[in-house]
């Protein structure tokens, strides 16, 4: 069993098509980061819209089936079933042409499994893929879930249900805001068993499994509202850290050059160059100091996408 937590204040509501399509184009430019993130949109809308199309279905399975592709995990074949199960008449051309051989010649898992919605409010009306769902068995595959009142959806959740298995999904009762501010995340869930956690230079998951800080860890991340503040600082801070590093070096140039004048080429007044050299090794050091604050902010920031990450990965073990 897999599955992913996606819901979203109605106020913030993202088109699911138009994310979709974004996401799509970074597929095809092989942004395979920005084509995570954009199908992370593409599920919050999913959790905050009507029951999604069938078109619009089939274009995110296919879209989610070409990045496990090129990342090759084996769930893209089941991805490209999703998609043609959905609506075999929509197909990405920009895609290619072995992609869309590939698509044709997926086949969705046999076998059915069990759906069961704990917490729904007895108002609440539930579609699997766009349709109506009540209680009836689950066919082995990829599916959106949607809970809501009918015409909107208040909560969304992707489901892998294999043969047999049996899926349980908490719907959080209206009154309950907290799993709504959490956006959708695209990362394959069911396979990281949490505790993510940092083993040297490296992050694996519970199972011992290594994981991709930059396709797996952070996109984890975003999908926590905290989460996705740290990112920003993280991204910030990185941009600062370049940016010092650059003046360090340039700083310990210039503080060669000018003392090397004021005790060998004497083009500059000797008092002149003194002074240079000295303001140079101030800003040198002021570099390096501000280099350590900011090396140990990261390691901090690190720390706080990580338990990001976690919090994302809960009630998805």
């Amino acid at each position: 069993m897999i599955a992913w937590l996606a819901t979203t204040a109605l106020a913030d509501c993202p088109a699911p098509d138009a994310a979709i399509a974004g996401a799509a184009a970074d597929v095809v430019s092989y942004y395979l980061r920005d084509a995570e993130l954009g199908l992370t949109e593409a599920v919050a809308g999913f959790g905050c819209t009507g029951p999604a199309t069938p078109a619009d279905l089939a274009a995110f399975w296919a879209t989610r089936a070409m990045i496990w592709s090129f990342l090759d995990d084996p769930r893209a074949d089941v991805a490209f079933a999703a998609a043609r199960s959905a609506d075999a008449s929509t197909w990405n051309p920009d895609f290619g042409a072995q992609a869309r051989a590939r698509w044709e010649a997926a086949v969705p898992p046999e076998g059915s499994g069990t759906l069961v919605v704990r917490d729904a409010s007895p108002d609440d009306h539930a579609t699997l893929d766009g349709r109506p769902w009540r209680d009836e068995p689950v066919s082995a595959g990829l599916h959106l879930l949607q809970v809501g009142d009918g015409e909107r959806a208040r909560f969304a959740r992707l489901l892998q249900v294999e043969a047999g298995d049996t899926v349980e999904v908490a719907v959080a009762s209206a009154a309950d805001e907290a799993p709504t501010t959490r956006l959708a995340t695209a990362v394959p869930f069911g396979d990281i068993h949490p505790p993510v956690t940092r083993k040297g230079a490296r992050y694996a998951d519970a199972a011992g499994t290594a994981l991709s800080w930059r396709l797996q860890v952070q996109p984890l991340a975003s999908a926590d509202p905290e989460g996705r503040a740290a990112l920003r600082l993280y991204r910030s801070n990185a941009t600062l850290q370049v940016a010092t590093v650059t003046a360090g070096v340039v700083a310990a140039y210039g503080t060669y050059l000018v003392g090397w004048d004021a005790t060998t080429g004497h083009n500059l007044d000797a008092p002149l160059s003194v002074g240079l050299t000295v303001l140079g090794a101030g800003l040198t050091v002021g570099s390096g100091a501000l280099e350590i604050g900011l090396a140990s902010r990261r390691k901090g920031l690190r720390g706080d996408i990580e338990g990001a990450a976690n919090r994302a990965l809960v009630g998805n073990p």
